[in-house]
């Protein structure tokens, strides 16, 4: 099983189908991959081809999906509380090759023509690539932040929207300052920061005025 943003990195779905897995389960809020439905939809199809795996995809309140090793998505079901269903052979629909060789079971082949030796990259835990773009947090600033989000973010957010629409204007803008402060670079940091543009003054009604 991998579990939401895992399915991001392609090593996480790797090290399931290196270590023998013919069904990866893959509950989530969201899709495969940072961008619209149709990259996402390409990146878990892709996952699925990458390893020969079958991969079964729930996504909360947007249905489910059941993708083949060899990247044909075999069923889908849309809505909240959608299942989607298929009679599959977890070892079978794997076969493939070229003109070289040919496999009942394509892993046999893919992870026997891995050179590990020349991947060493991938667990170097400081790359070059972040020399060139760092991060906007450090690993420690995303985890507090994602944890806030995730518990108490949410309903401190509709606290302060509570706050502003009673008109308790003040109390508003410090819980959503603090908001902003303590869930920086989250959805809830960008949407604080749009209301705070609508609750406070503008700045040239808080200049003096000139005689």
């Amino acid at each position: 099983m991998l579990i939401c943003y895992d399915m991001v990195f392609p090593e996480a779905t790797r090290c399931l189908a290196l270590e023998g897995a013919d069904v990866v389960f893959h509950p989530t809020l969201g899709g495969a991959a940072v961008g619209d439905e149709d990259i996402s939809l390409a990146a878990f199809r892709t996952r699925a081809v990458d390893n020969f795996i079958y991969l079964v995809v729930a996504m909360r309140g947007q249905g489910s999906m059941i993708i083949s090793p060899q990247g044909k998505v075999v069923a889908t079901a849309k809505g909240p509380d959608a299942l989607a269903i298929a009679e599959i052979d977890p070892s079978g629909g794997r076969e493939g090759g070229d003109a070289f060789n040919t496999q009942r079971d394509m892993r046999g082949r893919l992870f026997r023509e891995r050179v590990p030796e020349a991947y060493g990259i991938l667990t170097d835990p400081d790359p070059p690539v972040l020399a060139k773009v760092p991060s906007n947090v450090t690993r420690d600033e995303a985890i507090r932040i994602m944890a806030t989000v995730l518990t108490t973010g949410e309903e401190r957010f509709n606290e302060a929207q509570a706050l502003a629409r009673a008109g308790k204007t003040e109390a508003a803008i410090r819980l959503f300052e603090r908001l902003c402060e303590e869930c920086r670079t989250s959805w809830i940091d960008r949407a604080a920061r749009e209301r705070l543009k609508t609750l406070r003054p503008p700045a040239e009604s808080q200049a003096p005025k000139v005689p």
